[in-house]
């Protein structure tokens, strides 16, 4: 803004001429309010995210959330071969 504020002289931006020019002490007022207000949208958006469903189901395609290949339990995985359920003592998954 102040690189814009030091090109302007005698209501001219470099070679375009400024219509209804505002009195910086006003615009300073206006520039305050229009940053609050977006500042209070975004936080009205914004403030619950962490508990929006879509926000919290796209969790699970974060890999740091993901259990270690090698933890049968968090993968939900049975790995008993021997429990009788199957034939040749498949892998299955736990439902």
């Amino acid at each position: 803004m102040d690189a814009f504020d030091n090109d302007v002289d005698d209501e001219r931006f470099r070679e375009h001429s400024l219509l209804n020019l505002v009195p910086r002490d006003t615009l300073e007022r206006q520039k305050r309010s229009i940053v609050q207000d977006v500042l209070d949208c975004i936080s009205g958006r914004f403030d619950d995210i962490y508990k929006d469903p879509v926000f919290v189901s796209c969790h699970v395609f974060d890999h740091k959330n993901w259990p270690d290949s090698n933890d049968a339990e968090g993968l939900n995985i049975n790995m008993d071969f021997d429990n009788g359920e199957h034939d040749n003592g498949a892998i299955s998954f736990i439902s």
